[in-house]
């Protein structure tokens, strides 16, 4: 059996790899988890790449599983005593990183020890071996950011565009959900494609807004770290499935949907997308974000209101604060620079990532909690609403003849949906 040299991960543990000879189970690839401790600050391609839910890889390792000129990709990971394989994210060292070599030349890689405790019948012991076998998902290959239509890009945060070819490269038609990805940090955005002949085939136009989340840039404008192309490809989930989260997920989800839609409509949301930063050390399990003031405002939330972070469809309510750049949060917090706080940002801590399948550089969908803005509105003024309704039937009880009761009640319930409704009309506002 041949075996490939070995190399090195990111986030927290080491992880190598081995790819099976003609002799025996030719094709398999295999991988040897650490800790953090067996890698140096320059084996990751970003600092804060060791702080990511994902399995980092020896470039070489990469080069063999992802598609060509692909930088990131998707594998399943499974023990080699378990059939049960996780879907995770894949990234890849920094071009200097020197692999240790082991006695079994098995590469290593670096997988966090909280990922590890996902994957079934996996030691916790650091050296712990993987297998890996890759998710088949095409990759469009670099794409160069071009200006289209300054109209179009800053009208429609939603979309991208490019050539059909780039479409059929990849398996998508106009119209589908993509991943877009930038190949200098690896963040994603989940964005709508739409197919544009005018372009060349090796292009892509994207919204202004999204191209700062990405940190990319038309050439023209483009410097120092900031990437001139994006990549393309279809998702892929790496979340629980329906049936992980119970037989009746799919009833309570209506039900709740149905719910969420009325606090919706009464009290209105703006939702906006925002880049993931790693959280303050002060935040960690306790179910909060920060933001800064401006990006407050473009939410319609006040300090501590809740937000709903949307991440592949699955959302999650986290309480948000604000945070300036002087703030000595930071100043104490030695993984968290002053820069990181801007209005395209969120710091999300560690748990909160992980609950939320976020990665740092992805880019997420955030909104107000509805629900939360509509019961801090409404119970300061339950006792008012509380009197619009038996007022009223006591006034129908005197005034009103008993074939009358029914339109009267009727009546009197409408007249206090319209009492909250005007209640919440100044939180509407805020969104508009």
């Amino acid at each position: 059996m041949s075996r490939d040299s070995s190399s090195s991960g990111r986030n927290g543990a080491a992880v190598s790899v081995e790819t099976a000879g003609t002799d025996s189970n030719e094709g398999e690839h295999r991988v040897r988890v650490w800790s953090r401790r067996r890698f140096t600050p320059a084996d990751f391609e970003l600092s804060q790449d060791k702080f990511k839910d994902v399995l980092v890889l020896p470039p070489a390792t990469a080069a063999q599983l992802f598609p060509a000129d692909a930088t990131s990709g998707y594998v399943r990971v499974s023990a080699p005593e378990s059939e049960l394989a996780v879907p995770l994210y894949a990234l890849s060292f920094s071009d200097t990183y020197d692999p240790v070599t082991t006695s079994s030349e098995v590469p290593d890689a670096y997988l966090r020890r909280n990922v590890r405790e996902r994957i079934d019948r996996l030691p916790d012991a650091d050296g712990s071996v993987l297998e890996l076998e890759p998710v088949e998902n095409p990759d469009s290959g670099p794409l160069t950011v071009v200006r289209f239509s300054t109209r179009t890009e800053s009208t429609r945060d939603g979309e991208c565009r490019v050539h059909p070819t780039a479409l059929e490269r990849i398996g998508a038609t106009d119209g589908d959900d993509v991943e877009l990805y930038t190949p200098v940090t690896g963040g994603r955005l989940r964005t709508t494609v739409r197919a544009e002949p005018e372009l060349d085939p090796t292009e892509i136009s994207l919204s202004t807004r999204s191209r700062k989340l990405l940190r990319a840039e038309i050439e023209s404008r483009a410097t120092g770290a900031v990437s001139r192309t994006i990549h393309l490809r279809l998702p892929t989930e790496t979340g629980p499935t329906d049936d992980e989260h119970g037989r009746f997920s799919g009833l309570r989800n209506r039900f709740r949907n149905g719910v969420h839609r009325v606090f919706d409509a009464a009290v209105g949301f703006h939702e906006i997308q925002l880049r993931v930063m790693l959280g303050l050390n002060a935040d960690e399990g306790r179910n909060s974000a920060r933001v800064n003031r401006e990006t407050m405002r473009s939410l319609g939330i006040d300090d501590g209101d809740r937000v709903d972070l949307i991440v592949d469809g699955e959302t999650r309510s986290v309480r948000c604060y604000e945070l300036s750049a002087e703030s000595h949060l930071i100043k104490t917090d030695e993984d968290i620079d002053p820069t990181d706080v801007q209005d395209r940002v969120i710091l999300l801590p560690a748990t909160e990532r992980e609950a939320a399948g976020a990665l740092c550089d992805d880019v997420v969908r955030v909104r107000r909690n509805t629900r939360h803005v509509a019961v801090r509105q409404i119970v300061p003024s339950m006792f008012g609403f509380l009197g619009v309704f038996v007022g009223g039937l006591q006034a129908i009880n005197l005034t009103v003849s008993p074939a009358w009761y029914p339109h009267a009640i009727g009546f009197v319930l409408l007249l206090s949906i319209a009492s909250i409704w005007v209640v919440l009309w100044p939180e509407r506002q805020r969104c508009q």
